[in-house]
This record gives structure tokens, C-alpha cells and sequence, in this order.
């Protein structure tokens, strides 16, 4: 049964096809972001510098991380390590991790957090039938109240509203809870050291069972997958697997001279765009060419699952193929709708979602709020396959 770490299930969050090439694939690189080598150096010094004080009851102080740090970052600094940035130098990174060690020292006596019961504690334990493992940055207790502690050295800066949704520290207190059993209250703490403050959060019980079914949900799914497509954002510039990346879209693409069974891919991407465009000047024709486009939408999804493409390549465009389950409402008077009513009123959700909405049902079922009767939910629901048609032109295309 694999094990999965909070890093693990937002990197599948954040892009499926990384996941794939990490995870399922196995790829290794030798490469090494400098934000990932800096913040790997802070993580370490404090480490030492808190274990120092906690065995040998040495006082930590700047001038002690700094040597520390310095002498690491000398001892581990390798040619693999890569800086995506224009115009910045190691020594600036250096200086920015120096920055962040003097920050620390700056916003640690503001805080009186207890008892220092561990320093990266490692931790394994299971969310309904799923195994979750993970590292604790640092641990305190104060009387029954426990304090997890984690270090952040990116530069963005996180809002109460963010910590409060974040997942990584709220999925290692329903761990701490299960090793500590006598604990009354848990508290969570984020030293954004970039920005030399301490955000804050506390998660009551519904937070926490709505956060199981929350990661249930969605280590089922990634169990499930047999398509992790690539998600586009800011973060692809910093990626380090762009090269597999570009090769699988290129691979997941058909090509006009690749043999596909009748109607062509080509013909069938050439009909979808010229549609498209004298749908946008011929009015009068609107309702016919909505028609041909929603035929044409499950010949195309159809070639793509059975060639295993994302893309079709047509003459001037090439057609990116997504397909999704949607859901549709049984109709009124029916057994099936009958069933669904009683199990939302069942839920207690009927008042939220009243008059049977779909896509407030779709949303809950997607935050896990159904809890256990969610797959009952599921299957009170009709499903139908829809596929979702984006043009790219030939000459937009980098």
C-alpha cells in the first residue's frame, strides 16, 4: 500500500503529470532549485541549533546558525544546483538564507510555545484506510495545548485565510491526535522567515473529519487515474521535468498523417474550427452549428481514449481534447430522485443544496462533505461523459 506525504498529495493537486513522472514514473533529477538548496540549509541549521540547545542545553543565538549555515552551504553547495532567476548570483541566495536566520532569531523570543518535545519528528499513521507519513519541523507542548511548528522559506507570504485551508499541518495534527491521545488542543504555527512573522491557525473537530474525507477523496481519485494530464500555471517555468513534459504533449498529439479510423482526426479538428468561426458571424445558423459541435465533441473524444491522445493536430490548429463526468438530475417524480432527496435531507445538507442544485451537489461531493454516504450520493446521480474543445492556432502555439 503506498504512503502518501503532504508534499505527495499537493504535488498531484498541482499537477498531475509531475506527480506521474515523480511518483508512478520514478524519474530522478539531479538538478536542484537554489530555493529548494536554501530552505533545505535553513531547515538544517535550525534543526542543529534547537538540538544543541535541547541535549546540551546551549543557547542559540545568530552567530551560532550563521556559522553553521555558512559551513553547510560550503559542504553541500554542487554543480547541479540551478538558479532560474536572470541577474541573481549563489552569493545572493546566500545572503537571502542569512536574511532568513536573522529573522527567525528576531521572532523567536515573541514566542513562549512550551515544553520542546522533538525536532523533526517523523510521523506515520492512516486516514480512513490510507497511509499518511510526514516530518514535523518542530514540536512543544504547553500543559494540554500542543504547538506544530514549520518553517517557510519561499518568499510568498500566506494569509490567515490560506493557513486556515492549508493542508500539510492540519493532516499532521489528525496524526499527533492518534499518538497523542491526551492532548486537548492543537495549535499551528508557520514562521513565514521571509517576512519575520508567525501565522497561526486552529482547526476544530469539523474541520478535521471534513479534512478526512477531503484527503479520502483524493487518494482515491489518484489511485483511480489513468490519465494525469499536465495543469498549466506560474509554477511550469520552475519546473524541472519541462523537458518530459513537452515530449509527452508532443507524443499525446495527432499528428494529420497518423493513421486513425474514419472520420479523420485532421478532418475532424478542420470541421470543429471552421464551425467555430462562422459560428461567431453567421447568427442565423447558430442553433445548426451548435449542434454539429456537440456531435463532433464525442467523435474527437472518442479517437483521443482510443489512441491514448490529449491532442488532435489538425491543418492550421490543434484541438486539446479534456473529458470530465458531469452530473444530471433524475427526473422529478422519480424513484431515483426520490432516493436523492432523502439521502441530501439525510446528510443534513438539504437546506444548502435545496431544490436538488447540481452543481451545489457537485461542489460537496468534491469537498467530501458527504462523508460515508458519498459513493451513495454518487450513484443517486445519472453521469454522462462530455468532452471540452480548446483552440490553439498554429502560429500561436510556442
Amino acid at each position: 500500500m503506498a504512503s502518501y506525504s503532504p508534499s505527495r498529495l499537493q504535488q498531484y493537486i498541482q499537477c498531475p503529470l509531475k506527480f506521474r513522472f515523480q511518483y508512478v514514473d520514478g524519474i530522478k533529477k539531479e538538478e536542484e532549485g537554489i530555493e529548494a538548496f536554501v530552505g533545505s540549509r535553513v531547515h538544517e541549521t535550525l534543526e542543529r541549533v534547537l538540538t544543541l540547545k535541547k541535549d546540551f542545553d546551549r543557547e542559540p543565538s545568530y552567530e551560532l546558525a550563521e556559522e553553521l549555515f555558512l559551513k553547510a552551504w560550503d559542504e553541500k553547495y554542487h554543480p547541479a544546483v540551478v538558479i532560474r532567476e536572470s541577474d541573481v548570483t549563489p552569493d545572493d541566495y546566500k545572503r537571502r538564507g542569512l536574511m532568513m536566520l536573522r529573522n527567525y532569531f528576531e521572532i523567536e523570543p515573541l514566542h513562549d510555545f512550551g515544553e520542546l518535545l522533538d525536532l523533526e519528528q517523523r510521523l506515520n499513521f492512516h486516514v480512513g484506510e490510507h497511509s499518511i507519513n510526514g516530518i514535523v519541523d518542530r514540536l512543544q507542548r504547553d500543559g494540554g495545548k500542543m504547538h506544530v511548528i514549520d518553517y517557510k522559506t519561499s518568499k510568498g507570504q500566506m494569509s490567515q485565510a490560506q493557513a486556515d485551508e492549508d493542508r500539510q499541518l492540519a493532516l499532521y495534527e489528525l496524526g499527533l491526535r492518534q499518538l497523542y491521545p491526551d492532548i486537548e488542543e492543537i495549535e499551528l504555527h508557520w514562521y513565514m522567515l521571509a517576512h519575520r512573522e508567525v501565522v497561526t491557525s486552529i482547526r476544530d473537530a469539523e474541520a478535521r473529519r471534513r479534512l478526512e474525507d477531503q484527503i479520502s477523496c483524493l487518494i482515491e481519485e489518484i489511485e483511480s487515474a489513468l490519465d494525469f494530464r499536465p495543469k498549466e500555471s506560474t509554477l511550469c517555468g520552475w519546473c524541472d521535468y519541462a523537458a518530459e513534459c513537452a515530449a509527452e504533449k508532443e507524443q499525446r498529439t495527432l499528428k494529420p498523417d497518423e493513421t486513425a479510423p474514419p472520420p479523420s482526426p485532421r478532418d475532424l479538428a478542420d470541421e470543429y474550427a471552421e464551425l467555430t468561426e462562422k459560428q461567431k458571424d453567421l447568427n442565423g445558423e447558430v442553433n445548426k452549428i451548435k449542434k454539429r459541435l456537440e456531435e463532433l465533441k464525442p467523435l474527437l473524444g472518442a479517437v483521443c481514449r482510443e489512441e491514448g491522445a490529449w491532442s488532435v493536430e489538425g491543418s492550421e490548429c490543434i484541438l486539446d481534447v479534456t473529458e470530465k463526468s458531469d452530473y444530471y438530475m433524475p427526473s422529478k417524480g422519480s424513484e431515483q430522485r426520490r432516493l436523492l432527496e432523502e439521502l441530501v435531507r439525510d446528510c443534513g445538507l438539504w437546506e444548502e443544496v435545496s431544490d436538488i442544485n447540481k452543481t451545489l451537489i457537485a461542489d460537496a461531493l468534491s469537498e467530501g462533505r458527504f462523508g460515508s454516504s458519498h459513493h451513495d450520493v454518487e450513484g443517486a446521480l445519472e453521469q454522462r461523459e462530455q468532452f471540452n474543445i480548446k483552440i490553439r492556432r498554429k502560429d500561436e502555439t510556442n
